[in-house]
């Protein structure tokens, strides 16, 4: 309903966690209403090389397979020297 974007207290920012859609526990779209999603999916849509997009998901699930066979992948956030970008 409309009256749902009038409700929306000053003490806090809308998002989807305060408008409380739900996930039905989906992991995607639980992930997709965390910064680290909307971050990720803001600067992945802003890259317009479609090679560059399906080389970026094939290095993912690359290293996504490698941690899952307990392959240490040699890098943490702190070592990366720039930031995610919101």
């Amino acid at each position: 309903p409309v009256s749902l974007f009038f409700e929306q207290g000053d003490s806090e920012p809308m998002t989807p966690r305060s408008l409380d859609l739900s996930t039905n526990g989906d992991p995607i779209a639980e992930f997709l209403q965390t910064k680290e999603g909307l971050v990720l999916n803001r600067a992945f849509l802003k890259i317009a090389d479609r090679n560059i997009r399906e080389t970026i998901i094939a290095l993912v699930k690359a290293m996504a397979q490698a941690e899952s066979h307990g392959v240490p992948l040699g890098i943490s956030m702190a070592e990366i020297a720039v930031p995610l970008a919101e």
